[in-house]
């Protein structure tokens, strides 16, 4: 499975040609196909590998497994308890729809409370979860947790009007390549078991920013990634 991952990681660093040239497909075969285009029913390797290409997190891994800035332009702790997430302006689904605040709530309690949820347990010292705002998500665990940042990772977010279960995926990823040459391809396999840890350059007492903030900013002229299942 790893082998799998990694070698989708290689073929994809063959879009920036594709950025330059135009549109063209890029065509990877893998040993088996994904198990579900939903990101919150399952939790296995090749599926989530293939599956990063469709969808973001809040946050995400960068190629020396640091947790960086992904959705969330930026965040910050209050208390030991509490983060506050605030979300990156311009975003949009790949149907136009813009990101907002609602969408990750329901993503987060997706993944917590959905009876086939494959993720519940990367969140399980989530205490609540709601929006203060369009833009801005607040998170209590139960305890100091602040592995909360990589947990984050794993969880898509989707649509808020998303079905029981999504199989024609609606995400937010387009190509890593493509959105910022100064952008870090992440690991396709940083989730599973690497250890990582956040960094901020902001002064003391100021909200949590990453160093990919700013080049989550920049446009991009890719279209969104797109996998199709065999038939």
């Amino acid at each position: 499975m790893r082998r799998a991952a990694a070698l989708i990681a290689v073929a994809l660093a063959a879009v920036p040609a594709a950025c330059r040239e135009g549109v063209k497909p890029v065509r990877i075969a893998v040993h088996s196909a994904p198990q579900s285009f939903d990101p919150h029913l399952q939790n296995e390797i090749l599926t989530s590998a293939v599956l990063a290409n469709l969808y973001d997190g809040l946050t995400e891994f960068d190629e020396e497994s640091r947790v960086v800035a992904a959705l969330a332009s930026e965040w910050r702790n209050p208390d030991e308890r509490t983060w506050v997430f605030r979300l990156r302006p311009g975003v949009v689904f790949h149907d136009g729809r813009p990101l907002t605040a609602r969408d990750v709530l329901f993503s987060l309690e997706r993944a917590r409370h959905h009876s086939g949820s494959g993720l519940a347990s990367y969140l399980v010292e989530v205490e609540t979860v709601r929006s203060t705002d369009a833009a801005t998500i607040e998170i209590r665990t139960k305890r100091p947790f602040a592995a909360l940042l990589a947990k984050l990772t794993a969880i898509a977010i989707v649509p808020a009007s998303s079905p029981a279960e999504i199989v024609e995926p609606v995400g937010t990823r387009r190509s890593s390549t493509c959105v910022s040459r100064r952008r870090r391809r992440r690991s396709a396999t940083a989730a599973f078991g690497r250890r990582s840890t956040s960094r901020s350059t902001a002064p003391p007492g100021s909200p949590r920013r990453t160093a990919a903030s700013a080049s989550r900013r920049a446009s991009s002229a890719c279209p969104a990634s797109s996998v199709s299942l065999p038939t």
